[in-house]
């Protein structure tokens, strides 16, 4: 996640888990459904709940990505194939008052107030994915930008936005 604040932690990355899978509507054309699972700390400061470092977190979130995505297929062969997509995408979050920290008041409200409102849960993304068939497992690497729609309309550029960076691991079809 990319921040720039200097109040919140230095752009946190966070391992995830993912889940998803694919619908093929025609030889080129498909859909995916896909969600990544995550955990995030959080402060809140100046009316915002922002990404923090385990030193000043106040809650532990607990985070889910969904996202549906028309994709296109593209340099198909037998054994490799590219994947381009876009869609769109809900950050669910739920803070909990993270693990010893001592009562911040109304912060774990306000966090999860901020987390549903004015779109800060709306992301849309762009997906690129790269596929490779080995026996009967494919294997392959996805790149997502997950554009923070919130950030972008209140002229906080792309403050919030989202890259992912992940290993695909399926069953040939």
């Amino acid at each position: 996640m990319l921040t720039t604040d200097s109040v919140s932690a230095p752009s946190p990355v966070s391992p995830s888990l993912g889940i998803g899978r694919t619908f093929l509507l025609s030889e080129n054309i498909a859909l995916e459904a896909h969600s990544s699972f995550f955990t995030q700390y959080y402060l809140f400061d100046d009316e915002k709940a922002k990404p923090a470092e385990v030193e000043n977190r106040t809650v532990l979130a607990l985070c889910a990505l969904p996202t549906l995505n028309p994709v296109w297929i593209c340099c198909k062969d037998e054994k490799q194939w590219l994947e381009i997509g876009g869609g769109l995408g809900i950050l669910a979050r739920y803070g909990l008052k993270a693990n010893g920290v001592k009562d911040e008041g109304d912060d774990v409200k306000e966090i999860n107030r901020y987390f549903w409102r004015d779109l800060n849960y709306f992301y849309p993304d762009i997906a690129f994915s790269y596929n490779r068939v080995l026996a009967s497992v494919v294997l392959g690497a996805d790149f997502r930008v997950y554009i923070p729609v919130a950030a972008l309309s209140s002229g906080n550029g792309f403050e919030e936005g989202i890259f992912s960076l992940s290993l695909k691991i399926g069953k040939q079809k």
